[in-house]
């Protein structure tokens, strides 16, 4: 059930936090075939999905005491709020733990196109919801070893949230997104992964972590 990474696509450091690679990129719900021939294999692949997802769950479970799905997505809403206010106050130090490496490199490109386009400050904020609905659509299981000594789980997060955002140049002009006056009225959804290593080695330092956000068609 769980995938491995090949020397291909991760260099393996025994004592890392991160596999930094995708077990397997979520790519929205399944839709129903209009041929009948391909409801079989439509019907396989979301009964495997779900054994994917509740295999996950259960390591997860097992390795972390006292793991709690409801507790999760609570957190995982806290650290979208604080990753996102990160970037859009340009402090990415202060969420350098919440993230893998591979998004921090991510994350300052960006900054960096952001600061070439003009961009000198944004405003960003949540409604006064805050997220509104969060959901865990897929858990997989990322093995950077044969025997899972190295283990990671990821689970995909899906969060809607309605959203205030503003950029502006040097001199304070509005060069992307609403007016302050506009308010938080933009209905904005994400995925973000999560990843945590639940394997022996991960017992004492282990958090999680973002490790990718995905662009989901719904």
């Amino acid at each position: 059930m769980a995938a491995k990474a090949t020397s291909n696509n991760i260099n393996f450091n025994p004592f890392q936090s991160s596999s930094n690679a995708l077990a397997e990129p979520y790519r929205g719900r399944r839709k129903m075939p209009s041929s009948m021939t391909k409801i079989p294999r439509y019907l396989y692949d979301i009964g495997l999905n779900k054994a994917k997802d509740i295999y996950c769950t259960s390591k997860v479970t097992s390795a972390i005491k006292g793991f709690d799905l409801n507790m999760f997505k609570r957190d995982a809403s806290i650290l979208y709020e604080e990753i996102s206010r990160a970037i859009a106050n340009n402090n990415l130090s202060s969420c350098r733990r919440d993230v893998s490496d591979k998004v921090m490199q991510e994350l300052k490109q960006e900054q960096k196109r952001r600061t070439k386009n003009g961009w000198s400050r944004i405003r960003w904020n949540l409604s006064e919801k805050g997220v509104e609905n969060v959901s865990v659509v897929q858990g997989r299981m990322m093995a950077t070893s044969q025997d899972l000594t190295n283990a990671f789980a990821q689970f995909t997060v899906r969060f809607e949230s309605r959203q205030e955002f503003g950029a502006y140049d040097d001199n304070d002009r509005l060069v992307a997104g609403d007016s302050e006056e506009v308010g938080a009225n933009l209905k904005v959804v994400d995925h973000w992964v999560f990843e945590r290593g639940i394997g022996p080695i991960h017992k004492t330092n282990s958090r999680w972590r973002l490790c990718a956000r995905l662009i989901v068609e719904e």
